[in-house]
Protein backbone atom coordinates (compact mmCIF):
# COMPACT_ATOMS: atom_id res chain seq x y z
CA UNK A 1 0.00 0.00 0.00
CA UNK A 2 2.44 2.43 -1.07
CA UNK A 3 1.74 6.29 -0.36
CA UNK A 4 -0.45 5.45 2.32
CA UNK A 5 0.78 6.29 6.10
CA UNK A 6 1.06 3.89 8.54
CA UNK A 7 -2.78 4.92 10.00
CA UNK A 8 -4.20 4.29 6.97
CA UNK A 9 -2.92 0.89 5.92
CA UNK A 10 -3.76 -0.25 9.02
CA UNK A 11 -7.22 0.80 9.13
CA UNK A 12 -7.56 -0.72 6.07
CA UNK A 13 -6.10 -3.97 6.87
CA UNK A 14 -8.64 -4.01 9.67
CA UNK A 15 -11.77 -3.50 6.99
CA UNK A 16 -10.54 -5.86 4.81
CA UNK A 17 -9.15 -8.28 6.78
CA UNK A 18 -11.46 -8.63 9.95
CA UNK A 19 -14.61 -6.73 8.14
CA UNK A 20 -14.34 -4.03 11.44
CA UNK A 21 -14.40 -0.58 11.12
CA UNK A 22 -12.62 1.76 13.60
CA UNK A 23 -15.95 3.45 15.22
CA UNK A 24 -15.43 7.11 16.55
CA UNK A 25 -15.06 6.28 19.77
CA UNK A 26 -12.72 4.15 20.05
CA UNK A 27 -10.88 6.66 17.33
CA UNK A 28 -8.35 7.50 20.11
CA UNK A 29 -7.62 4.17 20.98
CA UNK A 30 -7.09 3.43 17.56
CA UNK A 31 -4.20 6.31 16.97
CA UNK A 32 -2.90 5.43 20.51
CA UNK A 33 -2.49 2.08 19.62
CA UNK A 34 -0.68 3.07 15.91
CA UNK A 35 1.43 6.06 17.19
CA UNK A 36 2.96 2.92 19.99
CA UNK A 37 3.03 0.40 17.05
CA UNK A 38 4.72 3.32 15.05
CA UNK A 39 7.49 3.83 17.75
CA UNK A 40 8.21 -0.21 18.12
CA UNK A 41 8.80 -0.32 14.48
CA UNK A 42 5.51 -2.32 13.74
CA UNK A 43 3.70 -3.04 10.20
CA UNK A 44 0.07 -2.19 9.69
CA UNK A 45 -0.92 -6.19 10.07
CA UNK A 46 0.81 -6.04 13.65
CA UNK A 47 -0.75 -3.07 14.71
CA UNK A 48 -4.31 -3.88 13.55
CA UNK A 49 -3.70 -7.23 15.48
CA UNK A 50 -2.84 -5.49 18.52
CA UNK A 51 -6.13 -3.21 17.80
CA UNK A 52 -8.14 -6.13 17.58
CA UNK A 53 -7.10 -7.60 20.86
CA UNK A 54 -7.94 -4.62 22.56
CA UNK A 55 -11.19 -4.27 21.45
CA UNK A 56 -11.28 -7.97 22.31
CA UNK A 57 -10.03 -7.37 25.29
CA UNK A 58 -12.22 -4.52 26.42
CA UNK A 59 -15.52 -6.97 26.21
CA UNK A 60 -14.02 -9.44 28.73
CA UNK A 61 -11.56 -6.83 31.52
CA UNK A 62 -13.05 -5.22 34.25
CA UNK A 63 -12.25 -1.69 33.92
CA UNK A 64 -12.09 1.82 36.45
CA UNK A 65 -14.01 4.69 36.50
CA UNK A 66 -14.39 7.37 39.47
CA UNK A 67 -17.61 5.35 40.47
CA UNK A 68 -15.19 2.23 40.77
CA UNK A 69 -15.19 -0.85 39.01
CA UNK A 70 -16.90 -1.81 35.88
CA UNK A 71 -17.56 -5.45 34.57
CA UNK A 72 -18.69 -5.48 30.85
CA UNK A 73 -19.63 -9.23 31.88
CA UNK A 74 -22.07 -8.87 34.61
CA UNK A 75 -25.05 -8.11 33.50
CA UNK A 76 -24.99 -10.67 29.91
CA UNK A 77 -27.27 -13.57 29.15
CA UNK A 78 -26.34 -16.61 27.42
CA UNK A 79 -26.97 -15.13 23.83
CA UNK A 80 -24.76 -12.24 24.58
CA UNK A 81 -22.21 -14.16 26.26
CA UNK A 82 -21.81 -16.27 23.13
CA UNK A 83 -22.11 -13.24 20.41
CA UNK A 84 -18.62 -11.89 22.75
CA UNK A 85 -16.94 -15.17 22.08
CA UNK A 86 -17.92 -15.74 18.85
CA UNK A 87 -16.52 -12.44 18.30
CA UNK A 88 -13.40 -13.05 20.20
CA UNK A 89 -12.94 -16.67 18.23
CA UNK A 90 -13.98 -15.38 15.15
CA UNK A 91 -10.81 -12.71 15.11
CA UNK A 92 -8.14 -14.62 16.83
CA UNK A 93 -8.62 -17.26 14.10
CA UNK A 94 -8.31 -14.60 11.25
CA UNK A 95 -5.12 -13.25 13.17
CA UNK A 96 -3.89 -16.78 13.77
CA UNK A 97 -4.38 -17.29 9.70
CA UNK A 98 -2.52 -14.36 8.89
CA UNK A 99 0.41 -13.79 11.85
CA UNK A 100 2.51 -14.45 9.08
CA UNK A 101 2.07 -10.99 7.80
CA UNK A 102 2.70 -9.32 11.40
CA UNK A 103 6.22 -8.53 12.30
CA UNK A 104 6.18 -8.21 15.79
CA UNK A 105 6.85 -11.69 16.99
CA UNK A 106 4.56 -14.63 16.86
CA UNK A 107 5.14 -15.90 20.13
CA UNK A 108 3.58 -12.19 21.59
CA UNK A 109 1.11 -12.07 19.80
CA UNK A 110 0.01 -15.76 20.75
CA UNK A 111 0.62 -15.48 24.44
CA UNK A 112 -1.84 -12.38 24.25
CA UNK A 113 -4.19 -14.35 22.22
CA UNK A 114 -4.48 -17.27 24.17
CA UNK A 115 -4.86 -14.67 27.58
CA UNK A 116 -7.88 -13.40 25.71
CA UNK A 117 -9.23 -16.68 24.56
CA UNK A 118 -8.60 -18.31 28.59
CA UNK A 119 -10.25 -15.31 30.24
CA UNK A 120 -13.35 -15.07 27.51
CA UNK A 121 -14.05 -19.20 28.62
CA UNK A 122 -12.93 -20.33 24.85
CA UNK A 123 -9.64 -22.99 26.28
CA UNK A 124 -8.64 -23.86 29.76
CA UNK A 125 -5.76 -21.65 31.07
Amino acid sequence: MFGFSLKEKTEKVIEELFLYAVSPMKRAVFNNVVHNGKINSQNEYSIAFFYMMVMMNSLITPYYTGDGTIDPSEHRDENEEKEIQDFIEGHATTILNNIHLANSPESEIKEMLADICSRAGLIDS
